[in-house]
Parts: structure tokens; sequence; C-alpha cells
């Protein structure tokens, strides 16, 4: 069984004023670094074998954050984990993003390859590491997608930045345990 805490990057300047980030690379600011550290405060109680990241500055930031907390090393950047590509509306609202395009964005990444992209992502590191706990570091939209397709049913809620689910697989399936830190038992 491999056991992943899915944990959702520290908040950027974009995500303090409602932008679309999607695959721009938006750094971390101070309220994100601290959102960091306490995530990696928070997983100090378990016990890790590694900590993966998107290749995005903000969640590859965040990781470098947790695994100095854990006193681990990050060991891989996987291209799969990076955000939703929102194509035209990256750097809008929401709304105004909306209001120009009419609900739907020019070269707009579809969920569903999002999903699939996750989830090979997911399926190495248990290849990889078979057994293990691992850290993933990634962004909203790609940990709602993936809990969308383990859990087969609705639309997950939105990811807070510093959010952590986490998820187990094994030979039998997927098992989502928490969502943003709310237990689904």
């Amino acid at each position: 069984m491999t056991f992943f805490a899915l944990v959702r990057h520290g908040e950027t300047a974009w995500n303090r004023q409602g932008r679309l980030q999607g695959s721009s690379d938006v750094p971390l600011n101070a309220t994100g670094q601290a959102q960091a550290r306490g995530c990696g405060r928070r997983l100090a109680d378990g016990s890790w074998d590694t900590v993966v990241s998107s290749p995005l500055s903000r969640a590859s930031e965040t990781a470098d954050i947790i695994a100095d907390e854990l006193d681990l090393a990050v060991s891989a950047r996987l291209a799969e984990l990076r955000e939703r590509h929102y194509g035209a509306a990256e750097g809008m609202t929401e709304y105004d993003a909306y209001d120009h395009f009419g609900g739907w964005f020019p070269e707009l990444e579809p969920r569903r390859e999002v999903a699939e992209r996750a989830l090979r992502a997911i399926g190495k590191l248990c290849a990889e590491y078979p057994d293990a706990s691992i850290v993933v570091v990634t962004h909203g939209g790609v940990i709602r997608a993936l809990l969308d397709t383990l859990l087969a049913r609705g639309r997950s809620p939105r990811i807070r930045n510093g959010g952590i689910s986490t998820v187990t697989i094994d030979d039998r399936g997927a098992t989502v345990h928490s969502i943003d830190g709310i237990d689904l038992r």
C-alpha cells in the first residue's frame, strides 16, 4: 500500500487576487511560505519516505519548505503534476474570464486530461515507491481532478492553499481518506 498526502501549494499574489494561474509560474508570497511551513509541521507527525512536486515554482517552493521541515529531500519534480492550463484566461479573475469568454476559455485543458496525467504520476510513484508514504505537492485543480476520478462522484470541494488530502493505493484500488483536512469516514 502506498500512502499519499496531496498538498496544495501555499498562497501566491494571484491566489490573493482571485486570478487563474494555471501553468503561469507565479511564486509564493509570504503568506504562502508560512502556509508551507504549517503544512510541514502538520505532516511532521507522520513518517514520510519522500516529497515530490509539480515543477511550477509555487509548488516547488512549498515542497522544499515541507521537505526541510521533515528533514527529507525533494526526490522529483513531475511535469504531470503541473496545474491545469487555462489558456487565454490565465491571469484573469474567474469573473472576468467568464464575462470575456462566455464560460469556455480558449485553449483550456480538459479536466479529464488533467486527471489522466495526475493518475499517471501517481501510478509512477506507486511503482517507484511501493509501500511508501509520499508527500505530493501540487495544485488545487490537479488534486480536485484526481480526487473526483478516484471517488467517481460529483465535484470535490475547492482545495485551500496549504490544504492536505490523503489517499492510499493498493492492489484493490484507491481509497480517499480525507479532502482538504476533512475526514471522509
